[in-house]
């Protein structure tokens, strides 16, 4: 059953072991965030955020507009999906891991290092209190109230981390033809995924907001994918906006369970939303703000449409199109608009498909498939620019 949450991994502000202040500044400023987060509302009830330190937080209210911020609030709108410690891959042997920095009495915090590394309400205290020192006491109090509210920490140990995102980003890339190859391009031969030659034994690497450059960092947004699953199944099961090649992720690891072509050929469909009136860009030229965005998704129409969207079981491109700009056209002018194309992976429900017997006991040990004989079966919008890929070739 299609879900109405989104986890929308592009709105996360991707933090290394610098000054989170100037990754948190960077995004805001970029036009491409606010543009995103207008796709976004539109589609879907709620919009899930992972977040490492809750910076996005004093970033939507200054793209909203406290006022408009409070009542997306009151609507459930957002979600803040705090993940604690950075994930990284760290040099010696120990490949991929959750990087976690303790204060000590020799060497105290900055605000925004508590933010990352520190409990959730006194990151978000410290984020409000920093960042919006402008608002007053009063609303800035209530800011810190209500966004609380919003606030889901999914736990795990870490024996389900070494599990379900380490070892299971490991296999992903062994046992995905495509993937390897990409690796031995840069490493020639036989690959050791936990000694990537690039990172040296005293030495980490956190996948920064520059996006993929080599084979570790693409290494990297394989185990955040799979972190993603988890957070986005920990989120009500909820639908994901991820890297483009996600859905060959989850397809393989339905291969590597031998199935028959016919019942892996049937378990993803891909489609191509052509010419949907961009939002996004309507927002970043300046013809909507986001607080107008908030007004156009609590009208009827859009409300219908969201309806529609989360109960139509077949996605048919044409239909999806039209209910869309239905849903627009009586608070905006969308005619005028840019158009774009959508790439959307829908997952099949489990029992659509000829599942194998005894697939659902091989599956235990993969947390996706697990959920998905369960009958987690998510839609997933894939990202035109970022891939699961090495930068081409010159």
């Amino acid at each position: 059953m299609p879900s109405k949450t989104i986890l929308d991994a592009t709105l996360v502000v991707r933090l290394d072991l610098g000054d989170a202040r100037i990754a948190n500044d960077e995004f805001a400023a970029r036009p491409d965030g606010k543009a995103q987060l207008a796709n976004a509302l539109l589609l879907y009830d709620s919009v899930a955020i992972p977040t490492y330190d809750l910076g996005i937080v004093p970033t939507l209210v200054r793209w909203l507009g406290p006022g408009a911020y409070l009542e997306a609030l009151k609507g459930n709108a957002f979600r803040f999906i705090r993940r604690r410690g950075l994930l990284g891959y760290v040099g010696n042997g120990n490949g991929l891991s959750t990087l976690l920095i303790d204060e000590t009495p020799r060497k105290s915090f900055e605000w925004w290092q508590e933010a990352v590394f520190g409990v959730t309400h006194a990151a978000m205290e410290r984020q409000i209190s920093n960042r919006l020192s402008d608002l007053s006491r009063v609303l800035r109090s209530h800011l810190l109230v209500e966004s609380m509210k919003a606030v889901l920490e999914p736990g795990y140990d870490n024996e389900f981390f070494l599990k379900h995102i380490v070892q299971e980003s490991y296999e992903d890339v062994e046992k995905n033809p495509r993937m390897i190859k990409l690796f031995q391009r840069e490493f020639p031969g036989r690959v050791d995924l936990t000694r990537l030659p690039s990172v040296r034994p005293q030495d980490a690497r956190i996948l920064s907001c520059r996006g993929i450059t080599d084979s570790v960092d693409l290494l990297l947004r394989v185990a955040d994918v799979n972190m993603e699953l988890f957070l986005a199944a920990a989120v009500g099961y909820a639908d994901l906006y991820t890297v483009g090649h996600a859905d060959e992720l989850l397809r393989m690891k339905l291969a590597r369970r031998r199935v028959a072509p016919a019942t892996l050929q049937g378990f993803v469909s891909l489609l191509e939303l052509n010419d949907l009136p961009d939002i996004g860009s309507a927002v970043t030229n300046q013809e909507l703000t986001l607080e107008q965005i908030v007004d156009i998704r609590q009208h009827k129409d859009a409300v219908e449409f969201r309806r529609w969207l989360q109960t139509v079981p077949i996605v048919e491109p044409q239909a999806l199109v039209k209910a869309y700009i239905k849903a627009l056209s009586s608070k905006a002018r969308p005619e005028g608009w840019v158009r774009r194309t959508v790439r959307l992976a829908i997952t099949t429900a489990v029992g659509a498909i000829n599942m194998p017997a005894g697939l659902a006991a091989s599956v235990a040990d993969t947390f996706f498939l697990e959920k998905w004989t369960s009958g987690y079966s998510p839609r997933l919008f894939l990202d035109r620019v970022a891939d699961l890929d090495l930068p081409k070739q010159s």
